[in-house]
């Protein structure tokens, strides 16, 4: 077919030709940036420019009318630049009364009247990411409105499709600025979570809104603006409130079907109950978010609902399989939803945490590793972003946990050095980085740099958090940890009982019991005080099998401990049973290879003095022995092992 053009007939040979508007047009959405904005398949651009050319010759005189008129203009007027449209203009007013300079002006005056020394650092890195969150939103609105009314590659269906996602985005915004209006102690602390936890409008311009509620509905807006409410009461972990917030709103979601909403609320709900220590109720709600999720076919909610899971089952309620189901659960609705959903890089972020909190919860600490290496890698956040923080310190633990302690050392740095400027120097996360960072300076032997990171540590707890803290216990048990290391345990005893004393007045176990229990029973060993070591060790193995699954390898290190205050009180035959199932852990879940080494040592040492089996007693001690040759800083170890199997 003979293609019609607009230039005239007796266009010269070699002079450019003027492209059709309608097939600028069509061309134009074709390559617009935005893929959303493109044309949705082969067919539709054919028949775009299947209309443009039927239509092309019955336009010509009107469009010939309107490039006259426009020379006639151009004479009179000397070329003017093209003024933008004031169809998209505005968007910035929208948040009048949202965000705006007045509502952070007045909102300042809270944060500085709260109290503590890092509010002016928690309130500028707060503000400043609302001031971007705000801006992000006005030009997503821009660019939402012209796709319609100025450039004509989207529908209007469609604007108002992601109209109504924005519309959500700012009644978020909306709520956490009435949250931080009301700024106490504990909300300034979480400040940065809260501005740093708002879902990125951008993502709007791609995906667009729910399509199962009528948002001009006033009932729909009540629904929504209590989740958003009760989302940003989490973010501050006023969790007994934001649970008291959404009974009625999910009640009313889930009566009229209103699905995204419903998985919105329910999620929001799990996180409330998760903190509260009701994981079984947790794992219900989110559950009811992924149904609901997946009757409004959001893949986003539902990979969403299913990271948030899996940590619950696997750290909380103990069931990793069911844990590892959830994570390969969200992988597939990620993968279902695209790359181009604005959503999969944060989401993708996410999932791999979500992923190594499990590892870690198996014992599964090389997994760990490799899958947070991989996240903070392909991370979607800058070099200084806050949210890199809590991946950092993960990914420090899960090198403390192999033994592997430069290496856990450098990134518990890495991440203080984006959280001081950003949180200020005297945060409870700062402190949480100081303590990780004097465990791994301990392990690497430098016991003067480790205590001065305690001892920071320690202050910033005592300040920011309070003298009965689980904070401040954990940094009082380190400390002691530190002063049994300098050879000097009648130093240490006093502050594990104080460290005990405020976790046995807490209303729920703390994990940390356990582990302060396992220390404190190391020291008195050392006091040559086995019977009140077997007490710790006892009370070590006793918390750790309430709130931790029951082949976890914490809970061989205790084992082993009591194996050996029974070997030292003369009952070894008593000592076989906890040290063979340490043992069987230990092979089974492995984990800083000195562990399993001490615990084939002292079940060796067990079997042969309770003339049990000799032969498998030397094999164990001869692998124990085996192992300290190749770990650094084993040489004390390596002596006892070797001295023993000389004597035998």
């Amino acid at each position: 077919r003979e293609p019609v053009t607009h230039e005239p007939a007796t266009a010269r040979p070699g002079e450019p030709r003027k492209v059709p508007r309608w097939l600028r047009r069509v061309v134009q959405r074709g390559l617009a940036s935005d893929p959303a904005a493109r044309w949705p398949d082969m067919p539709a651009l054919i028949a775009a420019c299947e209309r443009g050319r039927r239509g092309g010759r019955g336009r010509l005189a009107l469009a010939a009318g309107a490039a006259l008129g426009l020379l006639t203009l151009g004479l009179r007027m000397t070329a003017p630049a093209a003024p933008p449209s004031p169809l998209c203009q505005g968007a910035a007013a929208e948040l009048a009364e949202v965000w705006d300079a007045e509502t952070r002006a007045a909102i300042a005056p809270r944060f500085a009247a709260a109290g503590p020394r890092y509010a002016a650092a928690t309130w500028a890195t707060a503000a400043a990411a609302l001031d971007r969150h705000a801006q992000a939103w006005t030009d997503a609105h821009t660019r939402v409105c012209e796709a319609t009314r100025v450039y004509g590659h989207q529908t209007e269906a469609d604007m108002t499709r992601r109209m109504r996602c924005l519309d959500d985005r700012r009644a978020e915004l909306h709520q956490v600025a009435r949250l931080l209006a009301r700024a106490d102690r504990d909300l300034v602390e979480r400040a940065v979570t809260i501005a740093y936890g708002l879902q990125d409008p951008a993502a709007c311009v791609l995906r667009g809104g729910d399509d199962d509620v009528d948002r001009d509905d006033p009932a729909v807006r009540h629904v929504r603006d209590r989740i958003a409410e009760a989302d940003a009461l989490v973010h501050a972990a006023r969790h007994a409130p934001a649970r008291a917030l959404l009974g009625e709103a999910l009640t009313v979601a889930a009566a009229r079907d209103w699905h995204t909403l419903l998985a919105d609320g329910q999620t929001t709900l799990a996180e409330a109950l998760d903190q509260l220590g009701e994981p079984a109720a947790a794992e219900d709600a989110l559950y009811r978010a992924v149904w609901a999720a997946e009757a409004a076919r959001d893949d986003a909610r539902t990979a969403r609902a299913w990271i948030r899971l899996a940590p619950v089952l696997a750290e909380k309620l103990a069931r990793p399989a069911e844990a590892r189901r959830a994570t390969e659960h969200a992988r597939a609705a990620l993968a279902r939803r695209g790359t181009d959903s604005g959503l999969g890089p944060a989401l993708g972020f996410a999932l791999r945490v979500s992923e190594a909190a499990v590892a870690v919860a198996e014992g599964r600490f090389a997994a760990a590793e490799s899958t947070l290496a991989a996240a903070l890698a392909d991370s979607p956040f800058g070099p200084d972003d806050p949210r890199l923080i809590d991946p950092l310190s993960d990914h420090g633990v899960s090198f403390y946990l192999l033994g592997e302690h430069a290496a856990a050392a450098d990134q518990y740095r890495r991440a203080l050095a984006i959280a001081e400027p950003s949180l200020g120097a005297e945060h409870p996360t700062v402190g949480d980085l100081h303590n990780n960072l004097g465990n791994a300076l301990v392990s690497q032997g430098d016991l003067a740099g480790a205590e001065a990171e305690q001892r920071r540590a320690l202050g910033i707890y005592r300040d920011s958090l309070g003298p009965a803290h689980p904070s401040t216990a954990g940094a009082l048990a380190n400390l002691a940890n530190i002063a049994v290391l300098r050879g000097a345990p009648e130093l240490a005893a006093p502050r594990y009982r104080e460290a005990l004393a405020i976790l046995a007045a807490l209303p729920t176990p703390h994990p940390d019991e356990a582990r302060i229990a396992y220390n404190f029973g190391a020291c008195q060993v050392r006091q040559q005080d086995p019977v009140g070591a077997r007490i710790s060790f006892e009370r070590a193995v006793a918390v750790q099998r309430r709130s931790q699954r029951p082949d976890h390898p914490d809970l061989a290190a205790y084992l082993t401990g009591l194996g050996i205050t029974d070997v030292e009180r003369g009952e070894p035959a008593r000592a076989i049973a906890p040290l063979e199932e340490a043992v069987q852990i230990l092979v089974t879940a492995p984990r800083d290879p000195l562990y399993l080494a001490q615990a084939r040592f002292e079940l060796a040492r067990a079997l042969w003095a309770s003339r049990k089996d000799r032969p498998r007693a030397r094999a164990l001690a001869e692998q124990a022995r085996k192992t300290y040759r190749e770990v650094a800083n084993a040489d004390r170890f390596l002596g006892e092992v070797e001295a023993w199997l000389a004597a035998r």
